[in-house]
């Protein structure tokens, strides 16, 4: 969506073939993980439609789709950090938030713990675009300065940027010491994401 030639020093897909196929690929993975829950063998039907549920809002217009949308639409222009915010939630955070949901659901956690994984994953996705961000500030030459996108450097500076990618840490330790079980590899993914 942001037109980069290169996605971690590799050329993206719609660089080494053409936008429609890129495109069409991505639509492609997307029904297919639905086709491949639909017809997974040893789940409930109604464990199905929990996991089918949760990956089409969180993969659909409130998640990743709307925030990518967002993104899009603020391309060059100015935008409040409430809305970057909603934005990082909803691209990067819905991804956690579903791989955090599949994660319980499938090991049977608790209706209480699946909401704490939800809220998970929102924050540890705002901080991976901070971080993302952060790293970007280093690079003269990165797609959302060249683009002039609007980023939390942009709107808040390195340092309050620091600050506030230090609380998501800290919240996202509160939520998991909250959790019905002890989860030490969540608590070793947090560290390294923030």
């Amino acid at each position: 969506m942001d037109d980069d030639g290169e996605r971690r020093g590799r050329p993206t897909l719609h660089k080494v073939y053409s936008e429609g196929q890129a495109l069409l690929t991505g639509d492609y993975l997307l029904t297919y993980a639905f086709q491949i829950l639909a017809e997974t063998s040893g789940l409930s039907a109604e464990k199905k439609i929990q996991l089918i549920k949760c990956l089409s809002s969180e993969s659909g217009g409130e998640g990743m789709i709307g925030g990518q949308a967002i993104d899009l639409a603020v391309e060059g222009g100015k935008i409040s950090f409430p809305l970057l915010q909603k934005m990082y939630e909803q691209k990067t955070g819905a991804l956690f938030s579903t791989a955090l949901f599949f994660g319980g659901a499938l090991g049977t956690a608790c209706e209480n713990d699946l909401k704490i994984l939800t809220s998970l994953g929102r924050s540890l996705g705002i901080a991976f675009q901070i971080n993302d961000d952060l790293h970007d500030a280093e690079n003269p030459t990165s797609s959302d300065k060249v683009k002039n996108k609007p980023t939390s450097i942009t709107l808040l500076g390195i340092e309050k940027a620091k600050e506030y990618k230090e609380e998501l840490f800290i919240e996202s330790i509160k939520l998991i010491s909250a959790l019905s079980v002890e989860a030490p590899l969540l608590e070793a993914m947090t560290v390294q994401l923030c």
